[in-house]
């Protein structure tokens, strides 16, 4: 199995109008990325789902360090959405991750 390692936010640091995504939202970003996300699966889809989401897998782990490199915390990683954002000239995707053991939500790139 192979590790990915990601650059993403934390669920309270980023706020969409609204309350939720929509599409034509204009997002603004008022700080870098200060999250790393570590996760180890055996393919690089984040997929392989057991469930009717298609999204457990319980090879796919990661560990989530916060701005400092302390370890914030860790466990099996579902994702939840993908979100497509642009910034007019180019394309991002970012992905809503569940983390199970700490009941937590990050934002990845």
């Amino acid at each position: 199995m192979a590790t990915y390692t990601y650059s993403g936010y934390d669920d309270d640091q980023i706020s969409w109008p609204g309350g939720t995504v929509s599409s034509g939202d204009t997002i603004t970003f008022t700080q870098p990325t200060d999250h790393s996300v570590e996760i180890t699966d055996n393919d690089t889809q984040l997929v392989d789902g057991t469930d009717d989401r298609g999204d457990e897998d319980s090879t796919q782990t990661a560990i989530v360090y916060d701005a400092t490199g302390a370890v914030e915390t860790s466990g099996q990683v579902q994702p939840r959405d993908e979100i497509t954002l642009t910034d007019g000239t180019n394309i991002y995707y970012m992905t809503k991750v569940y983390i199970a053991s700490s009941n937590s939500y990050y934002y990845i790139f």
